[in-house]
C-alpha cells in the first residue's frame, strides 16, 4: 500500500470518528500513533471505547460505523484476531461481535 493510500484511509477513519463527537486528532498517521503509543489495535477499537456509556454500562456503538472502521483497520494491518479480542473486551453485544 502506498503512503498516499495510508494517509487517505487514516483521514477517512478520523473524520468519521470525529463526526460522531468522539475526539481524535486528525493526522495522516494516527493509526500508527494509536497502536504504538496508546495501545489500541486500530480505529474500531478506539471507536468502541469512545462509545462506552458509563451511566448505562453499555456500548452504544453503531454497527455500520464499526464495520467501516474494521475495514479500514484491516487495510492498515490490524488482524481479525486483534479486532475480535478488543471487541469482546469492550462490548458483549452480539451484533458487534458478529461483524
Amino acid at each position: 500500500m502506498s503512503d498516499e493510500e495510508r494517509k487517505e484511509l487514516n483521514l477517512k477513519a478520523e473524520k468519521l470518528i470525529q463526526s460522531l463527537g468522539i475526539f481524535i486528532r486528525v493526522t495522516e498517521n494516527e493509526f500508527d500513533v494509536l497502536r504504538e503509543k496508546h495501545g489500541y489495535v486500530g480505529y474500531a477499537n478506539y471507536y468502541l471505547k469512545g462509545c462506552w456509556d458509563e451511566s448505562e454500562l453499555k456500548n452504544k456503538a453503531d454497527v455500520s460505523i464499526y464495520t467501516q472502521l474494521l475495514e479500514i483497520d484491516s487495510k492498515l494491518g490490524t488482524t481479525q484476531s486483534e479486532q475480535l479480542l478488543e471487541c469482546v473486551f469492550h462490548s458483549v453485544r452480539m451484533d458487534l461481535i458478529k461483524v
